[in-house]
């Protein structure tokens, strides 16, 4: 008997617990909701249960849950402010305090959108006043799933001196800029795992008709065998020698790896999809660069993304998000050894002309251009600064329509005349110029033969005249064709804006596309950063 009142009262608990009504993480306090619009808030609750929302700017909704236990319901929000509390009653009661109500945006890829602000240059953050209680970070745990999960482990973060070293470094330039400039609060979804690619940002479903990314689901497809192959090796291996078990570890079966197609979607942003959020800033790429195959398919893979996640955050806000969200993205910044050959073709220089393609196909899409950031040895760069405040001078320019410049000089018209190349340029407002007074040795111009040659080049006004000694008839150019262009005199606007890399021509680059591989490893290797041209928006 007395087991049996034991086991009855378990079960009363349990029932209590499963009825209580309940939020996904991202409700929580020092939440951050967008303003002048309609959030939506949702939830799980007992099925059929009553539930009424309450908010501190005068709002009184009562509403059911359905027979699974699922409920929503479309907050009108205020213009913005700060201090506010949103009540759920129930069976239970839930208070949200310490809401502000401002602009919201996701940030979203791979390691450099998560980098630490504490690994980047002090000096650059130093003077900077981190106590900004209306900036708000909302860090999502790294993980991924199988299977859509409808909530994560994730924790809304007000900036202080205390914690904005641990806080995405992209994600406070953009957010300190952004809140500086509009004066009014700022949420920040960062959602980031390193060494992804961008296949598993996305569901599987859509991409199994991705003539490359189908390897992943072909057992016999030549990446799947590999892979296999160097896992059975080292589970023979580690099962003699503990040495190989560190190397297991990071070799998880193949469709339960965080690369796998859906996983890290299905984690990291399902939970949080159809929140109020105002744009999307994406960065990633890196992992993409392997083949150059991969390279080329980002063009496909990136409109494929930003596609699905307009329409989809759109549906599944109820509505209440601009139908085609503002989406900026980071082209890749320079890695490896300085450029020394005229033109060095290689992979990163293709997943930069996919994205650039990007930028010209898509409405409301923008690119940044950060050639001239990096490091010729840490694929993590420590200059963050120049990345995450173009960032934010594209969205005030873009989507806040700020009267300012953020877009460097945009190649539009190639003509040649007798031995030279004119290229002419939209600057944006202003004249061409280069880095520093030397002369530029970005470009490097083509005859039919196909031997790219170093430029003389020569600036004036919004054209720019290519020539060589060693080029009687040159049909083709390119700019900043190679991995890490950084130390090279780069074409600016005045307003210290950079160009994307381009090309004129459209010759195969696949034959020639070198790989880039990750440098031996030096301890006693530190970045070093260098000038460029101050952007004066």
């Amino acid at each position: 008997m007395k087991n049996l009142k034991y086991f009855i009262l378990l079960v009363f608990l349990s029932f209590r617990v499963s009825a209580e009504v309940s939020l996904p993480s991202i409700f929580a306090d020092d939440m951050v909701l967008q303003q002048n619009s309609k959030n939506l808030i949702w939830g799980w609750a007992e099925p059929n249960e009553r539930i009424l929302i309450i908010t501190s700017w005068g709002i009184e909704k009562s509403i059911n849950a359905d027979e699974n236990g699922d409920w929503k319901y479309s907050i009108k929000t205020p213009s913005y402010r700060s201090g506010q509390y949103i009540t759920i009653n129930a069976s239970n009661t839930i208070q949200i305090a310490n809401v502000a109500i401002g602009e919201v945006w996701l940030d979203f890829g791979q390691s450099n959108m998560l980098w630490d602000l504490g690994k980047t240059y002090k000096k650059d953050y130093a003077n900077m006043n981190s106590n900004q209680p209306n900036i708000r970070f909302f860090n999502v745990e790294r993980s991924h799933s199988s299977k859509p999960d409808k909530n994560h482990d994730a924790v809304w973060n007000v900036l202080n001196n205390d914690n904005a070293e641990s806080m995405s470094a992209v994600s406070y330039y953009f957010a300190q800029k952004l809140h500086k400039n509009l004066d009014v609060p700022v949420g920040i979804l960062v959602v980031a795992f390193g060494g992804t690619n961008i296949e598993t940002w996305m569901p599987k479903e859509i991409q199994e008709k991705d003539k490359l990314t189908s390897q992943y689901f072909d057992s016999s497809s030549e990446l799947r065998q590999a892979y296999e192959k160097r896992f059975k090796y080292l589970q023979s291996k580690a099962a003699k020698n503990p040495k190989y078990l560190a190397k297991l570890k990071n070799f998880q079966p193949w469709d339960q790896r965080s690369q796998y197609p859906g996983r890290v979607y299905n984690h990291m942003i399902n939970p949080i999809l159809g929140y109020g959020i105002k744009g999307m800033v994406w960065y990633q790429g890196e992992s993409n660069t392997s083949k150059v195959e991969y390279a080329l398919n980002y063009e496909n893979q990136l409109k494929q993304l930003i596609d699905y996640y307009r329409k989809t955050w759109y549906k599944r806000s109820d509505k209440n998000v601009n139908k085609e969200l503002p989406f900026i993205f980071v082209q890749l910044p320079s890695w490896l050894d300085y450029q020394v050959k005229p033109m060095e073709n290689n992979n990163w220089s293709v997943i930069r002309e996919s994205m650039l393609k990007v930028s010209q196909d898509i409405d409301n899409a923008y690119m940044i251009v950060t050639i001239d950031t990096g490091d010729k040895m840490a694929i993590h760069p420590n200059n963050k600064k120049p990345v995450g405040e173009r960032i934010a001078y594209k969205t005030l320019d873009k989507v806040y329509k700020k009267d300012i410049v953020s877009t460097g000089p945009i190649f539009k018209k190639k003509v040649i005349n007798d031995n030279i190349i004119e290229l002419t340029f939209d600057a944006q407002g202003g004249d061409l110029v280069g880095a520093n007074k030397k002369s530029i040795d970005s470009f490097s111009i083509a005859g039919k033969d196909g031997v790219w040659y170093q430029a003389t080049v020569n600036i004036y006004n919004n054209t720019v005249f290519l020539t060589s000694s060693k080029v009687n008839r040159p049909v083709a150019a390119r700019y900043a064709w190679a991995s890490n262009v950084s130390q090279r005199n780069l074409l600016y606007n005045v307003f210290g804006f950079p160009a994307s890399p381009f090309r004129t021509d459209k010759w195969d680059i696949t034959k020639d596309a070198a790989v880039n591989k990750f440098p031996r490893k030096d301890e006693n290797y530190r970045q070093e950063d260098w000038p460029r041209p101050v952007m004066r928006p």
